[in-house]
């Protein structure tokens, strides 16, 4: 294991943090099932642990070989799943594989690093969330002993409203990269939806990730980030939702508007709102008082969202009452029209991927079935990805195998951004999903949503800072975003012909 030990003092960890941390070395050979064997360990518990795989003839073999094993433990500190890291470069191997969900490991609930970090979590009524376990392990090892890792890149609302019970204000500090900030972005809608923490993004200097920071600076100058480099969700939407669009475009401006107001709305203090308004007015040379009337239907619906439960749990009890039919039981594929439509004027590729899969999933119960029994599948938006949550405890409750009725998922829901989403997806023709192969056609949504979209995300980002780069002659900085321009290119290039 020296190599697996070296390459963790060489990422600046010392011997306490990696016993700490319960960080070791798989090797290959089998070493742990024949271990196992030795001690007479029943074959179907070994299969149940996922620390296996098994062959197509039905032998076991060890799931992780010659990778850095990073421990992951429950909130008790019980270890409950492991994720691996190679050391060799320039195979087709995966950089990390983590173990797949078992009897002990349900990835959506679990936080990294929870049971070190939730005492300080409690007393400092602060959390920090970072994007990767050495982010994590790093800022410990400098004295910030507060921070978790969700299990990828998607956090999840479960991990949202444990994080919820124990803190008041979360900072989410992910990779300064293209795909970072997307996850940056979903992070902050899904602790908008499913809490009351007070969120912020802490942005670290030079585009470097917390662990590279950590390496170059003392704890102090990271603390000292947290303090002078931060945005607030509102601020960081507003700039955010100008990515890839020409702003020097009328037409993107007036779609970069319609996307951006409601985040602005959803401020409650009206000076802070009108501030926004100011800037936006000053910005793009347009009337203030259009932005203000634009935004007054959504300040309207911001207040009739307050009173929607009430009015669901008056329908309720009503319905338990007297037993008849509302109108969405007359016709479970009645999708509603009640709430217009809130599409972007155009979206990318991964996005329509996303829209319409998310239509299909929830009118054809083999389909579903087919997509939420992929492990390892998410959708990137988060608003997709947390009406996937919902319709799931949805039909759980409701209606079981069966497509799901818009018009009561919507009055289910009951959120305004939510529901007009629901309600755009009855605009995608039945015909699209009425094909003799779904199953392939189901497959390339996925693949788009989980390959491609993270991909071209890169893509553009590094097309941005190649633009950036030649503006200010930095040739040396041109010359290596083109080495890298290319390379992505390729990675995208077998994609597309596939």
């Amino acid at each position: 294991g020296e190599q697996a030990l070296d390459y963790l003092h060489e990422r600046g960890l010392d011997d306490g943090t990696i016993d700490a941390y319960s960080l070791g070395f798989a090797p290959t050979g089998d070493v742990l099932l024949k271990y196992f064997e030795e001690k007479k360990i029943d074959y179907q518990l070994l299969r149940a642990s996922e620390l296996f795989v098994t062959w197509s003839d039905g032998t076991l073999h060890d799931r992780f070989n010659d990778r850095v094993l990073f421990t992951i433990r429950n909130a008790k500190g019980q270890p409950i799943a492991y994720s691996g890291r190679k050391l060799t470069s320039g195979d087709d191997e995966p950089k990390y594989i983590n173990s797949p969900e078992s009897p002990l490991f349900e990835k959506s609930r679990e936080l990294f690093n929870l049971d070190m970090a939730k005492n300080a979590i409690r007393k400092s009524k602060q959390v920090i969330l970072f994007e990767g376990f050495m982010d994590v392990i790093a800022a410990f090892q400098a004295g910030i002993n507060n921070g978790v890792a969700s299990m990828g890149t998607s956090l999840t609302p479960e991990q949202v409203q444990i994080l919820n019970r124990m803190a008041e204000s979360i900072s989410v500090t992910y990779d300064a990269d293209s795909a970072g900030q997307a996850a940056t972005k979903r992070a902050l809608d899904l602790i908008a939806m499913n809490s009351q923490l007070k969120a912020q993004v802490v942005h670290i200097p030079d585009n470097q990730d917390p662990d590279e920071f950590l390496r170059s600076h003392d704890s102090t100058a990271f603390t000292n980030v947290f303090v002078h480099n931060t945005e607030d969700p509102v601020a960081f939407n507003i700039r955010y939702l100008q990515t890839d669009r020409n702003m020097n475009n009328q037409a993107e401006v007036f779609a970069y508007i319609a996307d951006v107001l409601p985040v602005i709305a959803s401020v409650n203090e009206p000076l802070i709102r009108e501030t926004y308004l100011a800037q936006l007015s000053d910005a793009y040379h347009i009337s203030l008082a259009g932005l203000q009337q634009q935004i007054q239907p959504l300040l309207l619906a911001k207040i009739a969202q307050g009173q929607g439960g009430a009015r669901q749990t008056q329908a309720k009890s009503r319905q338990q009452n007297d037993g008849a039919q509302t109108p969405w039981q007359n016709d479970t594929r009645t999708w509603s029209k009640a709430v217009q439509p809130n599409l972007r004027p155009r979206l990318s590729r991964g996005e329509q991927a996303e829209q319409i899969l998310l239509a299909w999933i929830l009118r054809d119960p083999t389909a579903w079935l087919n997509v939420t029994s992929r492990e390892d599948f998410h959708f990137n938006q988060a608003n997709y990805e947390t009406l996937l949550l919902l319709a799931s405890a949805y039909k759980d409750e409701f209606e079981g195998n069966e497509p799901v009725d818009a018009a009561r998922f919507m009055d289910y829901v009951q959120r305004p951004d939510l529901t007009r989403i629901i309600a755009s997806l009855d605009d995608i023709d039945d015909r699209l999903f009425d094909t003799e192969d779904s199953q392939s056609q189901i497959n390339d949504y996925i693949r788009v949503i989980m390959q491609e979209s993270p991909l071209e995300d890169q893509i553009k980002q590094v097309r941005r800072e190649l633009s950036e780069a030649s503006q200010v002659h930095n040739q040396a900085l041109v010359a290596q975003l083109t080495i890298k321009l290319v390379e992505l290119m390729k990675q995208n290039q077998p994609q597309r012909k596939s």
